[in-house]
C-alpha cells in the first residue's frame, strides 16, 4: 500500500512537471500574439507603411496560425506529440529572432508567419500533451491552470510591449518571444523526457490533398473576412472569396470521407461530445468577443479616456477569466461540465445585455463593473469545456482535435469582429456618418460617437442572444458526456463514447500509469 502511494506521489509530480514544461511555450505564444498590435504604429513609422499595409504583419501571423492548425495537429498525431512541440518551440524562437532582423515590410510579415508555424505546433500539441499526462479526474483542473497561463500571456504580451516598445524600439517587441522559445524548447526536453507518446502511427501517409484543401479554405476565408469590410461585402473579389472557400471547403468534406488516412477523420466529427464543446467554442466567441475590439473606441473616443483607462478595463475581464478559469476547471472534474457553461452562458449574455445600455454619458464604474461581469462568464466557460470535449477523444487523435477545437476558436474570432465592424459600420452609414472606426477618434462633433454607440449596442444584443443558443446547445441531451464516477471523483473505465474497445485501451493504459495504481501495467512496466 506503502509503494502504491509512493508511486501515485511520484506519478502526480511528474505530471506537473510536464504542466510547467508546457508553460513556457503558451505564455510567449499569447503574449506575442496580444503584443504585436502595440508595435504597429511604430513599425508603421519606420517603413513607412499605412494602417492597412501594417496590419498585414498581424493577419500572415494569424493565417499561419489558423490554417495550419488541423495539418499540424495531424502530423503530431503520427509522429509523436512531444516531438512537433519542441519542433514548434525551436521553430517559434528562429522566428521571433529573424523577425525581429527584418530590413521590410514584405519579409516582416512573411516571418512572423513562418513564426506562426511554430506557434500553431505549440497550441496543438500542448494540450494534447496535458490530456495525455493527466488522468480524466485531474484534466479539468489541468486545463484550467493551463488557462490561467495563458490568460496572462494575453496580459502581459500589451504591458511588456507597450513598455518595450517605448524604450528599446518595436525590433525588441518582436524579440521578446525568442527567450520563451528557448526556455520551452529546454524545459520541453528535458521536462518531458520518457512521457509516453502513444499516439504515434508509424507508417501511416499524410493526407496531402486533405490538408492543402483545408489550408486552402481557411487561408483563403479569413482573408476574406479580416479584408470584407474595405473591400466591400458585395464586391466581386469577396464574393469569389466567399465562393472558392465555400467549394474548398465541400471538397474537404467530401474527401475526407473518401480518403484512406484522412486527416481529420470522419467518426471523430460523428463523436457528438466533441462536436457539441466545438459548437460551444464557436457560439460563446462569436458573442463576446467584438466587446474587446469595440470597447477601446468607446472608452478612449466616447468617453474621452486615456489608453491607461482602456488597458485597466480590459485588464480587469483578463484578470477575471484566468481567476475563475482554474476553478471552474477544478470543479468540472466533479460535476458535470454542462453545470458551468449554462452559468457561463447567462452571465455572459447579462453582461452584453447590460453593456448594450451603455450611453455617450455613461461612468467608468459601470464599465469596469461590467467588464468583471463577463470576465467572470468567459472564466466559467473555457476549461470545462475543452476539458470534457477532448475527454471524449482517443489519445491518438488528441493532435488533430485539439487543433480543430483551435482552428475553431480563430475562425469565430475573426468572423465575428468582421461582422461587428460591418454591423456598426451600417448603421453609421445609415445615419450619414463616415462609416469608418477611425471617424468616431477623429469626430469634431456627437453624431459620429452617437451613431457608434448605437451599432455598439446592437451588436452587444445580438451577442447576447448567440450566448442563449450556445445555453441550447449545451443542454441539448444528445451531448451529454457520461460521468460514471466511483466516489472520489474518478471515471469508470470504458466510459467514452462513440470509441471501441482497441481505441479506449491507451486512455485506460496511460491513466494507470500516471496514477500509479493500475498493478498490472505496474508490472508490465
Amino acid at each position: 500500500m506503502t509503494d502504491s502511494t509512493e508511486q501515485g506521489g511520484q506519478a502526480s509530480a511528474r505530471r506537473w512537471l510536464v504542466f510547467a514544461a508546457l508553460a513556457p511555450g503558451l505564455l510567449g505564444v499569447t503574449s506575442d500574439e496580444a503584443g504585436l498590435n502595440v508595435a504597429l504604429p511604430r513599425i508603421a513609422d519606420q517603413f513607412d507603411a499605412s494602417i492597412p499595409e501594417v496590419q498585414w504583419v498581424v493577419l500572415a501571423y494569424i493565417l499561419a496560425i489558423g490554417s495550419l492548425m488541423i495539418p499540424v495537429g495531424k502530423v503530431a498525431d503520427m509522429v509523436g506529440h512531444r516531438r512537433i512541440y519542441l519542433i514548434g518551440a525551436a521553430v517559434f524562437a528562429i522566428g521571433a529572432l529573424a523577425a525581429g532582423a527584418a530590413p521590410g515590410l514584405l519579409s516582416l510579415a512573411g516571418l512572423k508567419a513562418f513564426q506562426g508555424l511554430g506557434s500553431a505546433a505549440i497550441q496543438a500539441t500542448s494540450m494534447a500533451i496535458l490530456t495525455t499526462a493527466f488522468p480524466r479526474h485531474e484534466r479539468g483542473k489541468a486545463m484550467g491552470l493551463f488557462m490561467l497561463v495563458g490568460g496572462s500571456g494575453f496580459i502581459l504580451g500589451p504591458l511588456a510591449g507597450g513598455s518595450i516598445v517605448s524604450w528599446l524600439g518595436w525590433r525588441w517587441m518582436v524579440w521578446m518571444g525568442m527567450p520563451f522559445g528557448v526556455l520551452a524548447l529546454a524545459a520541453g526536453f528535458v521536462l518531458t523526457r520518457g512521457l509516453p507518446d502513444r499516439s504515434a502511427k508509424n507508417g501511416e501517409p499524410f493526407d496531402w490533398l486533405g490538408a492543402g484543401l483545408s489550408t486552402a479554405a481557411v487561408v483563403i476565408f479569413l482573408l476574406v473576412m479580416s479584408n470584407g469590410n474595405s473591400w466591400g461585402w458585395t464586391a466581386p473579389v469577396t464574393l469569389t472569396g466567399l465562393v472558392v472557400s465555400a467549394v474548398l471547403a465541400t471538397g474537404f468534406v467530401l474527401w475526407q470521407r473518401r480518403a484512406p488516412f484522412p486527416i481529420l477523420p470522419p467518426d471523430l466529427m460523428a463523436n457528438r461530445p466533441f462536436v457539441q464543446g466545438l459548437s460551444i467554442t464557436f457560439l460563446i466567441i462569436l458573442g463576446n468577443v467584438p466587446v474587446f475590439m469595440l470597447m477601446p473606441f468607446y472608452i478612449e473616443s466616447v468617453l474621452g479616456h486615456s489608453a491607461v483607462v482602456t488597458g485597466a478595463v480590459m485588464a480587469v475581464a483578463a484578470v477575471a477569466f484566468t481567476t475563475i478559469g482554474p476553478v471552474s476547471g477544478l470543479l468540472s472534474d466533479r460535476f458535470d461540465w454542462r453545470i458551468f457553461v449554462s452559468i457561463s452562458t447567462v452571465i455572459i449574455a447579462a453582461a452584453l445585455v447590460l453593456l448594450s445600455f451603455l450611453e455617450e454619458g455613461s461612468s467608468l464604474g459601470m464599465v469596469f463593473g461590467l467588464s468583471l461581469m463577463l470576465g467572470v462568464g468567459v472564466g466559467l466557460w473555457y476549461s470545462p469545456t475543452t476539458s470534457a470535449a477532448l475527454s471524449e477523444v482517443a489519445p491518438s487523435r488528441q493532435g488533430v482535435a485539439s487543433s480543430a477545437t483551435l482552428m475553431v476558436r480563430y475562425t469565430a474570432t475573426v468572423s465575428t469582429l468582421a461582422i461587428a465592424i460591418s454591423i456598426v459600420t451600417a448603421l453609421m452609414a445609415s445615419r450619414g456618418v463616415e462609416p469608418t472606426l477611425s471617424s468616431v477618434t477623429e469626430a469634431t462633433s456627437s453624431g459620429a460617437a452617437t451613431a457608434f454607440v448605437d451599432g455598439m449596442s446592437l451588436v452587444f444584443r445580438l451577442g447576447a442572444g448567440v450566448n442563449m443558443v450556445a445555453l441550447v446547445v449545451a443542454m441539448a441531451p444528445f451531448g451529454r458526456i457520461p460521468r460514471g464516477r466511483h466516489k472520489g471523483g474518478r471515471q469508470k473505465d470504458g466510459q467514452l463514447r462513440g470509441l471501441r474497445p482497441v481505441d479506449r485501451l491507451p486512455e485506460r493504459v496511460n491513466e494507470g500509469v500516471a496514477d500509479g495504481v493500475t498493478e498490472g501495467v505496474r508490472r508490465s512496466d
